[in-house]
């Protein structure tokens, strides 16, 4: 999906993936290590109920994530998100 917008939505991104002063990392946040920090930004895009891939009860899934995430961003960090309906 980034390599898409990259390639074919340079009309809103620009030169924003080129710049050497940003990073992407495609990856699952339940995977990172609990000590990763100093993030701009955390996109959030959860589109299944991930209760079903991971080893945690449903109700412990929103509050452990969003821990991970808030502790992995700058103090200025952002999250921008999308979450199926529970």
């Amino acid at each position: 999906m980034t390599a898409g917008c990259g390639k074919y939505l340079r009309g809103v991104c620009h030169d924003a993936f080129d710049d050497e002063r940003v990073e992407i990392i495609n990856d699952d946040v339940s995977r990172f290590p609990d000590n990763s920090s100093g993030f701009d930004a955390i996109i959030h895009d959860l589109t299944m109920h991930p209760e079903a891939f991971i080893d945690m009860d449903r109700e412990a899934v929103p509050d452990n994530l969003f821990t991970k995430i808030k502790d992995g961003l700058n103090p200025s960090g952002m999250i921008p998100a999308q979450r199926c309906s529970d």
